[in-house]
């Protein structure tokens, strides 16, 4: 009796792993491919610019971006980085992130700014690239100079999954499938380090999806560095592209 109780339990989760499974890879589908409008979590720090957040430059592979229509590329040269500010993120969404690695929002800020400190390295070492247009540099009364100003604006970490991306329980059962994968959303001004006048903005908003990836201290936030890195990489082909190469589409999904 005891081992047909057992029995009908497993073929129980086995089953109900299959259905996960299968609602998960229809949410999986669905949620990567929309796209919400560029204006999506705007904050004041690009409102306060005056620019159209609708605007988009074909060229680039951001929901949002916009240039000086009257800037000589040419007229610049180096470039400094600000930190990577969160301070126009929305940390009430903490709950978005809830899972074992993160279970109160003390445990969240301490993420992102994490996450924001990785993507400080990671936007300097991509400019420090050998086919970068700028040099980095610190001193803002250097001439020909641009700052750019980064401000994370969305964060979500996304909760513990297991092979295509179905929610786990500690013991490995297949349990419900999370409706949230990790996302990061930003916002970018440029200005003239001389004069202050603003040169361009751009924002954007990517999702990525979790490969098997375990939830805790140490990868909690693996999938959303890979999105700075994504990004780290294509604004600073964004700025040779006003100079030089084509920039590469992203592979990531547009959320």
């Amino acid at each position: 009796m005891m081992k047909s109780t057992i029995g009908l339990r497993q073929a129980h989760q086995s089953h109900s792993a299959m259905i996960m499974a299968m609602l998960c890879g229809m949410f999986f589908c669905s949620c990567v491919n929309a796209v919400r409008g560029p204006e999506h979590g705007q904050t004041e720090f690009l409102r306060s610019t005056g620019v159209d957040a609708r605007s988009k430059l074909a060229r680039l592979p951001f929901a949002h971006s916009w240039r000086e229509p009257s800037l000589q590329p040419m007229q610049y040269e180096n470039l400094i980085i600000r930190p990577v500010t969160t301070r126009y993120l929305d940390s009430s969404q903490w709950e978005l992130s809830k899972s074992s690695a993160i279970p109160d929002a003390r445990s969240y800020q301490r993420q992102v700014k994490s996450l924001a400190a990785y993507w400080d390295r990671s936007l300097k070492k991509a400019f420090r690239s050998p086919i970068s247009a700028f040099y980095l540099v610190q001193n803002r009364n250097k001439p020909k100079t641009l700052i750019m100003e980064v401000a994370m604006t969305e964060v979500v970490f996304g909760s513990p999954y297991g092979p295509l991306g179905i929610a786990t329980s500690p013991d490995g059962i297949a349990a419900e499938p999370s409706l949230h994968l990790p996302m990061v959303a930003f916002e970018i001004r440029v200005r003239d380090a001389a004069t202050g006048r603003l040169i361009a903005t751009s924002a954007d908003r990517r999702a990525n999806p979790i490969d098997g990836i375990k939830a805790s201290e140490k990868n909690v936030p693996l999938a959303n560095q890979k999105i700075c890195d994504t990004w780290s990489e294509q604004l600073m082909q964004a700025s040779n592209r006003e100079l030089f190469p084509k920039v590469q589409g992203s592979l990531l999904a547009p959320y």
